[in-house]
């Protein structure tokens, strides 16, 4: 072979072996590479893995501390018990409740071994029995409900949980108590507060409602003609009634106060209101125990205010009346000024003095503590709760006010109340006009009231002197130029001063005590207190604040006859107070006895304010409001007419109930004659509203038909006045005439006896009587002759009496005579012709009427029945069956009025 040849086939031979090897280091380089990463990739696997390992265990070791520390701090009572009954693991609470040292103690015993041991109260048998039952039964006796458990000390709430692993495996119970010890105790805190107002409102319209008719009653009677003795009895049942209802109100705040749900309001308010409604309420107890009551006022702080003066007033009135009845003899003050803030807020300064009982230092501290009294010997004739300064304090400090106590035991105390308030008019509450042209003479002697009307002149800046005699003043007045002329009304000396002709054109003002009568006619009188508010209307001319003796003065500052007044309420005797109070103002004033018969009245006429009753039987006020609201839709009047909310209970958040239910406002009961005033000066439109004159009269609506009112004419006799007077229907009124016939003729004779005896004492009083009769049944002119013969025989005017008395009775008898005419005539009404078995029949369907009427508590009906029966009866003993029933119904004893009917239905039958 060609070595050559050869060379090269070993050379290609020994190249394809390199490629070969080259190729094979490539692929075990490639290889190499793989198993390379694949390495690195394990290795981060088994790393990850380990991490994980980590991350899991670090997460068990965080749950083992976080159920540890769980067990450790949750005071609820945690305990976990396994399939056997054995304690395994539980909350640290344990050892406070079971009082041991460590709950590990508790681990491994069973059940049993716990109870018996430890005697644990949460363990009681009821819950062991659960327990067991759930644990032998492996867990498919499931018991979810919660349990309660009352130790005596604590209270428990919770359950019993079976617990399981992989959803299946049983493995034992939780029992999870929790401690509603303190919720409990809110609970019951929240319950008994609830049950303490629902009493609160209960027991304020229980007392209220019979409280409202015995006092309505008591003022009513106040306002007629009554012996003196019948006076002072009336009097002090008011007394009475105004201190249950101050009790009744204590109670209530305090309640309020206690509760956290006193409010404090904040409204537009007069000063001038505030001072004359505390003047007004305490200036009368004042009299009564014979003190003196000295007002002082700064006359240049502000006119106006926003705050509450409800609560103020009551403030001022607690502070007020606490002096009078701490104070024997002396004064009782009221001194009110106000103390910048800045432009727009004062602080009111209140203070109230006296010379009375005083307090002992070490007892001031007590002073406003919850029925606190001191010195229980010394004060044992003083009434009340001592609630009065407690809810003085609260109140004040709700206000953001404070109160500062001085007081010398035996000497008299002085309360300085501080109270900030917005001020709304920086006029000042008193000032004079034209104050140059003015110039005042005064002649007083007393010196406590020659003091207050000497500062309030000189706080006024009125030029002023002083003279010490009544001829002085007499002769002052003749020379010198004086617009006013002050004196004392018991230092006139002559008659020609009494009657102000003293030839001078100076404007005379008596200054009298209040209460003390003045002998003047035509004087003005300005009466104590007296502080710059009244003194400065005088100067300017404003007489509301004084009088003059002559005027009968009118018992409400407007009367408004155009005006038309509706009054519902169920109970009859309120009807008649509301009625009586109402008087004075000559409205139209309709009744109705339901709430349905009020959605009639207004739906027929528009009336200027409603005074709706609250709890009425079948539909109550709110139910009846909201549907005369309802009926705005197709009469707008009604969707706005002023209805006002009348009702017993005063207690907190009624008011606000009453407005959110389409009332306009709101008025307590008993009613307060202030507040009546105000309500109605609010809401019958000014238009309608004048000053009442001296002879206007009294007159309201009767409840009869007004056609068949006017259609009797009796001469002598105001009818409308009399059938009002007689109690509202006609009736009653020809029973009132019958009555007042009877007497006259017992009293005819009886009044010459004493003329001829002159028995001053036993005229007068027959006299009297006549007056107050015929004042009755509207006989105004036989009354004026009656008052004027009265008031000779009290002033032994015998010469008066002898010239005067034959004519007196000559009217009394004409007007007898025209009585019985008119009394002929009633009696031969449509029935006069019936045969006695028609009346019988007539009399037994109108009791059945009555009866079924008293049944249903309709009063309308029961009125007009028993006027029907009056008209059919003739015999006397029926006529005063039918007039002691309708007493009976008036008075709501419905038994007796049931009893007689029953037994004239067995007269009728036995006919």
């Amino acid at each position: 072979m060609d070595p050559c040849c050869e060379s090269n086939k070993k050379y290609e031979e020994l190249l394809q072996k390199y490629q070969t090897a080259e190729a094979e280091k490539s692929k075990l380089a490639r290889e190499l590479r793989t198993l390379a990463k694949r390495y690195e990739v394990s290795k981060m696997n088994i790393s990850t893995q380990a991490n994980l390992n980590r991350g899991v265990l670090v997460e068990k070791q965080m749950q083992e501390m976080y159920l540890r520390l769980l067990l450790e701090t949750c005071p609820d009572l945690i305990f976990a018990f396994n399939k056997y009954q054995e304690f395994i693991f539980g909350s640290k609470s344990i050892e406070d409740h079971f009082a041991i040292d460590d709950i590990s103690l508790l681990h491994g015993r069973s059940l049993y071994n716990i109870i018996e041991r430890y005697y644990p109260p949460v363990l009681n048998s009821d819950v062991v029995e659960r327990l067991i039952k759930i644990i032998t039964s492996s867990g498919a006796e499931k018991i979810n409900e919660y349990i309660d458990i009352d130790t005596g000390d604590n209270k428990y709430r919770g359950s019993i949980v079976p617990f399981y692993q992989n959803g299946n495996d049983f493995l034992g119970v939780f029992l999870i108590m929790n401690d509603v010890t303190d919720i409990a105790k809110k609970e019951m805190a929240e319950q008994a507060s609830h049950a303490k107002s629902n009493f609160l409102a209960r027991m304020s319209h229980e007392i209220r409602t019979p409280l409202s008719a015995i006092m309505g009653m008591a003022e009513l009677t106040l306002r007629e003609d009554l012996p003196e003795a019948a006076t002072g009895y009336i009097s002090t049942i008011m007394q009475a009634g105004d201190s249950l209802l101050d009790i009744i109100n204590d109670i209530l705040d305090l309640s309020k106060v206690e509760t956290g749900q006193l409010e404090i309001s904040s409204e537009q308010y007069m000063m001038t209101s505030l001072i004359n409604d505390v003047i007004n309420i305490i200036k009368p107890r004042a009299l009564d125990a014979k003190l003196r009551f000295i007002v002082e006022v700064d006359n240049t702080m502000p006119s106006a205010y926003k705050g509450d003066i409800v609560r103020i007033r009551q403030i001022i009135l607690n502070l007020l009346s606490n002096a009078v009845k701490y104070t024997e003899q002396g004064f009782v003050s009221f001194l009110l000024n106000a103390e910048r803030i800045d432009d727009s807020n004062v602080n009111l300064l209140i203070t109230v003095s006296d010379s009375g009982r005083g307090i002992k230092k070490e007892d001031i501290s007590k002073l406003f503590d919850e029925y606190s009294r001191f010195d229980i010997g010394m004060n044992k004739d003083a009434e009340g709760t001592g609630l009065g300064l407690t809810i003085t304090k609260n109140l004040i400090t709700s206000m953001g006010g404070d109160v500062d106590v001085d007081s010398e035991f035996g000497e008299g105390t002085s309360f300085t109340v501080t109270l900030p308030q917005e001020v709304v008019d920086n006029n000042e509450i008193a000032f004079v006009n034209d104050i140059e042209s003015h110039n005042i003479l005064l002649f007083e002697q007393r010196e406590f009231l020659f003091d207050s009307i000497t500062r309030t002149i000189n706080s006024l800046g009125i030029k002023y002197k002083v003279v010490s005699s009544a001829a002085e003043f007499h002769d002052e007045l003749s020379v010198g130029q004086y617009t006013i002329a002050f004196i004392a009304a018991d230092l006139c000396e002559n008659v020609e001063m009494r009657y102000g002709h003293i030839g001078t054109n100076s404007t005379i003002v008596f200054i009298a005590e209040f209460g003390e009568v003045t002998p003047a006619k035509n004087i003005n009188v300005l009466t104590t207190p007296i502080f710059s508010i009244p003194f400065a209307n005088i100067l300017n001319g404003v007489s509301d604040n004084y009088t003059k003796s002559s005027a009968v003065k009118s018992s409400v500052e407007f009367v408004a006859p155009e005006a038309k007044i509706l009054v519902v309420d169920d109970i009859n005797t309120n009807l008649i107070i509301a009625q009586g109070l109402m008087q004075p103002y000559n409205a139209v004033i309709d009744v109705c006895l339901s709430g349905a018969e009020a959605i009639k009245a207004v739906a027929a006429t528009k009336y200027d304010v409603v005074f709706m009753d609250h709890m009425m039987p079948e539909m109550d006020g709110v139910e009846a409001t909201a549907k005369i609201r309802e009926m705005g839709g197709s009469e707008p009047y009604l969707a706005n007419m002023p209805i006002v909310a009348l009702t017993a209970n005063s207690v907190l958040g009624t008011k606000e109930m009453f407005m959110s239910n389409g009332f306009n406002d709101f008025l307590s009961k008993p009613i307060d004659k202030g507040m009546l005033n105000t309500i109605l000066k609010k809401w019958i439109s000014e238009d309608k509203q004048r000053v009442p004159e001296i002879e206007d009269t009294i007159i309201s609506q009767s409840t009869e038909d007004d056609d068949a009112v006017n259609s009797i004419s009796i001469e002598g006799i105001d009818v409308k006045k009399g059938v009002q007077l007689s109690g509202g229907t006609i009736g009653y009124f020809y029973e009132t005439l019958a009555s007042f016939h009877s007497d006259v003729a017992e009293r005819l004779d009886l009044i010459r006896e004493c003329v001829f005896t002159r028995d001053l004492s036993r005229y007068t009083t027959f006299v009297h009587a006549i007056r107050s009769a015929s004042a009755n049944i509207g006989a105004n002119e036989l009354s004026r002759l009656a008052h004027d013969l009265e008031n000779a025989g009290v002033k032994k005017d015998w010469d008066y009496i002898t010239h005067r008395t034959d004519n007196f009775l000559t009217a009394l008898q004409q007007l007898s005579s025209n009585i019985q005419t008119a009394l002929v005539s009633y009696d031969k009404g449509e029935d006069d012709d019936l045969s006695d078995s028609d009346r019988d029949n007539k009399i037994r369907e109108g009791l059945g009427s009555l009866k079924s009427a008293i049944d249903i508590f309709d009063i309308v009906t029961v009125n007009n029945t028993v006027d029907e029966l009056l008209k059919i009866a003739r015999k006397e003993d029926e006529k005063k069956n039918i007039r002691d029933i309708s007493q009976h119904i008036l008075m709501f004893e419905y038994d007796k009025a049931l009893n007689i009917i029953d037994s004239m239905f067995q007269k009728v039958d036995n006919n």
